[in-house]
């Protein structure tokens, strides 16, 4: 697990190299793209090869042993999302005026907010007619 600059494009990328055949290896960066552009502080390889990387902004979990096609969307019905104080700024649907669901949010009353309340919290769930079952 290494970081490395990635042709400036960004001060630095997380990734790892894998080996291939003929002694060549490939750069694997796709799993860690969601991480934050914040710095990453230390890395560390458990007992079982799960790979922890912490910084400022949170701890991460990799596993290389899980399997994932990241070329597949996430597909998630967002259910609430409020601020930081708990007042809601969407509760799973449209309303109009009259307080009557509707599928497309007038623009009167789409919330602004200023910066200084910017901290969100968002409680989704997956959509199930796109889940793969096992």
């Amino acid at each position: 697990m290494v970081t490395a600059n990635a042709r400036g494009e960004k001060p630095y990328q997380v990734g790892y190299l894998k080996e291939m055949n003929n002694n060549k290896y490939e750069w694997i960066y796709t799993p860690f793209t969601k991480i934050s552009e914040g710095l990453i502080h230390d890395i560390f390889i458990d007992s079982e090869q799960v790979v922890w990387l912490g910084g400022a902004d949170g701890l991460y979990r990799y596993d290389m042993k899980v399997k994932k096609d990241y070329s597949v969307d996430y597909n998630a019905f967002i259910r609430n999302v409020s601020q930081s104080n708990g007042d809601p700024i969407f509760k799973g649907t449209f309303f109009d005026e009259n307080g009557l669901s509707i599928l497309n949010q007038p623009e009167n009353l789409k919330p602004v907010l200023p910066y200084s309340r910017n901290s969100l919290v968002s409680i989704i769930r997956p959509n199930p007619e796109k889940m793969k079952h096992f």
